[in-house]
């Protein structure tokens, strides 16, 4: 009995039955070609699933982005339509949907191809508008029906990805179920020759059971969703290759799912990037309104003074595309804003800008707080009869950098303070605001929180004394790449 115990930690199935006679060795192997079989056939259909996961994954950016920009690049002049390979990625995505749908039972394949060729037909339309000089207004309004379109075929193929992700969980059921026919089988195999090797059969079934049920609690534990499990090691050789096969599952699964977080992420930052760059046109259309009238008041000073402080907006806006800027730039950034919105309003508007000077070479995102200090001009200075005056400070607190934008306006009601808070922590929420100043409020608030990987961004104090909001983000960051 101890020899067939050493047997039993060292060797395979095959090994440890070979001595109970020539019968039960050949039973147990032709039931190990079928499992091993078995086995393979698995494996494989998993790698099939995982590859076309992959490759239809892989059409959400194509469809989404780069079927749209690329007929952009052809109505912005930069491509000539002949140069437009929109078409060859239509033909690429519809050949790889071909090769992928199972069958009549992939609705969402089936529309996606009819979706691709509603987009041919957009593309067709835009070409031939530029063919014959269509308006660029037109060309461009085909092109938000395009990329409308290209935005049901990336939900579509979404849809697709999560019903196929089902129907292979389902599929991984009935083979769990299978393998434990299979070894079931092999129980009343033993059983058959029970009365001869008794104490082998009974050290030899408590040994199998024991790694089946390891195999179904590791099972169990990834139905439940809990992904990072791994199966325990087997001792028994023909299972190595389904434990392995296994673990290969949940970690292909963790990576795909992580990389669809990743997907939404980098859209969120591409959305924010996009909407940071946009410049509020009232304000430029009002400065250079501002510069009209002087220049025809022949104050040349003025003109000078405006044109510079317009010049210093935009090339810090701008920065040459670079996302983080020092804290010195961006003071220089408010000055030129504030030294303009003073031109138009005043005697109504007062401010001060105090930072610290040793902070002025810490970096942060840029325009954190030109959006704040708008706001606190359209919904603080301009409501409050007789002006006010708007305070900026930046200070260092510890390991963190502390600014502040404070108004002395008319604040708001407890409730409408409340409102706003709400809106900055439920992302799908509206700010409300007739001028889409709080809008920038929002975006300022997503930007902390998603740059700093922070819970919380804007902490905001208003009563009727005027309304305070402060951000705090960590210091010492110079010289660390930021993307």
């Amino acid at each position: 009995m101890e020899r067939f115990t050493a047997l039993r930690k060292r060797n395979s199935i095959i090994s440890m039955v070979n001595g109970s006679g020539r019968f039960f060795t050949m039973a147990l192997l032709v039931f190990m070609m079928i499992n091993l079989a078995f086995t393979f056939l698995f494996e494989k259909r998993y790698e099939d699933f995982v590859g076309e996961i992959e490759s239809v994954i892989a059409l959400k950016p194509v469809i989404y982005d780069d079927i749209p920009n690329e007929v952009w690049e052809v109505i912005a002049g930069r491509k000539t339509v002949a140069d437009c390979e929109a078409n060859a990625m239509i033909d690429r995505v519809e050949d790889l949907l071909i090769s992928t749908s199972d069958g009549p039972e992939d609705t969402e394949l089936l529309v996606v191809r009819r979706t691709l060729e509603t987009m041919r037909q957009y593309v067709a339309r835009i070409e031939t508008n530029i063919l014959n000089s269509v308006s660029v207004a037109e060309s461009q309004a085909l092109l938000g029906e395009l990329r409308n379109v290209g935005s049901l075929g990336r939900d579509l193929v979404e849809d697709y990805i999560a019903k196929r992700v089902s129907r292979e969980a389902e599929e991984n059921q009935q083979a769990r179920r299978m393998f434990v026919v299979c070894w079931l089988l092999e129980i009343v195999l033993w059983g058959v020759m029970i009365h001869i090797f008794i104490q082998i059969n009974q050290h030899l079934s408590g040994f199998i059971q024991g790694q089946i049920q390891k195999l179904e609690r590791f099972a169990g534990k990834i139905a439940d969703g809990e992904l990072a499990t791994r199966a325990p090691d087997m001792e028994t050789k023909e299972l190595m290759p389904l434990t392995q096969s296994l673990n290969t599952m949940a970690v292909r699964l963790i990576g795909l799912m992580e990389q669809n977080k990743q997907e939404q992420e980098n859209l969120k930052r591409a959305e924010l990037r996009m909407l940071q760059a946009q410049i509020n046109p009232h304000f430029l259309y009002n400065t250079l309104d501002a510069i009209i009238w002087q220049a025809e008041a022949k104050n040349t000073e003025e003109v000078i003074h405006i044109t510079r402080a317009l010049s210093d907006f935009f090339r810090i806006s701008l920065s040459s595309g670079e996302e983080w800027i020092t804290v010195g730039q961006e003071k220089r950034h408010l000055e030129g804003y504030l030294s303009i919105q003073k031109v138009r309003y005043r005697d109504i508007l007062n401010y001060s800008i105090s930072f610290d000077p040793e902070i002025e070479n810490e970096i942060l995102p840029k325009l954190l707080l030109q959006p704040l200090v708008e706001n606190a001009i359209y919904h603080g200075i301009k409501l409050k009869r007789g002006g006010g005056k708007i305070t900026i400070t930046g200070s260092r607190e510890g390991d963190s950098l502390l600014f502040c934008v404070q108004d002395t306006g008319p604040g708001m009601t407890p409730e409408r303070l409340e409102e706003v808070r709400r809106a900055l922590r439920d992302e799908n929420a509206q700010m409300n605001s007739p001028t889409g100043s709080g809008f920038g409020m929002k975006n300022v608030d997503l930007r902390i929180r998603l740059y700093y990987s922070m819970q919380e961004g804007l902490q905001i104090e208003s009563d009727a004394g005027g309304t305070r909001i402060s951000f705090r983000v960590p210091a010492g960051l110079e010289g660390k790449k930021h993307v």
